[in-house]
């Protein structure tokens, strides 16, 4: 499909994209947030480079501070490299590998119990799913979570597209996330078409998917 680098935001959003001026305000606020904290980095994956060595945008999210991350809408992917290539365990202890949904445009969620924003969209989420699912596979990472709380919450909000485990973030990092909850769509050739971040209703979300898939 041809890719689309410039359209309209959601209808139900604020006009005009998260860059420019409004990211570098939502980096900074982030940073400051980030200090007050005292710089914790119990949350920083294994082998992982820290947020202030690395260049991709990415940043740190830790559970003691789960209000931190702004909404802040879709980021610009034009320059963003394809979808990294990982290995993960989904939640009934089998490996995994994106490789499992090549060929297919793919929903890639982020989420946390300790996330509100994530924990609200969820249904919204399966909803969607239950509608494009057959299309479009869904994937939600579960982001320095307590398994235990995590199944809870899988189980109170009712989702039933595939799952995996995010324990050190890693993957949220390597897929430069920015906000809890971060939402990537990618197109069936491997490269990231949109990455929102912050919540998404189920009219957001369907938006994006006909815009990016045409679905």
């Amino acid at each position: 499909m041809t890719r689309r680098r410039s359209r309209r935001e959601p209808s139900s959003t604020n006009p005009g994209r998260a860059r420019g001026p409004r990211l570098l305000i939502a980096a900074l606020a982030m940073a400051l947030i980030a200090a007050a904290c005292g710089g914790d980095d119990s949350a920083t994956s294994a082998g992982a480079d820290s947020p202030g060595d690395r260049d991709d945008g990415g940043l740190t999210i830790t559970p003691d501070d789960p209000d931190a991350a702004p909404d802040v809408g879709a980021e610009d992917t034009s320059d963003d490299p394809p979808a990294p290539r990982i290995e993960f365990t989904y939640f009934d202890g089998t490996a995994g590998t994106l490789d499992d949904f090549a060929g297919q445009p793919l929903v890639v969620n982020f989420f946390a119990s300790w996330c509100a924003p994530c924990v609200a969209e969820m249904p919204d989420f399966q909803a969607v799913f239950e509608e494009v699912g057959a299309e479009v596979p869904f994937i939600g990472f579960n982001v320095l979570d307590d398994p235990a709380d995590a199944d809870a919450l899988v189980e109170r909000t009712g989702v039933r597209y595939a799952l995996a485990r995010d324990d050190t973030q890693g993957i949220f990092q390597a897929f430069r996330g920015f906000a809890m909850p971060t939402t990537v769509l990618v197109d069936a050739d491997g490269t990231i078409a949109t990455r929102w971040a912050g919540p998404l209703t189920a009219d957001q979300l369907r938006e994006l998917i006909a815009e990016e898939f045409g679905v």
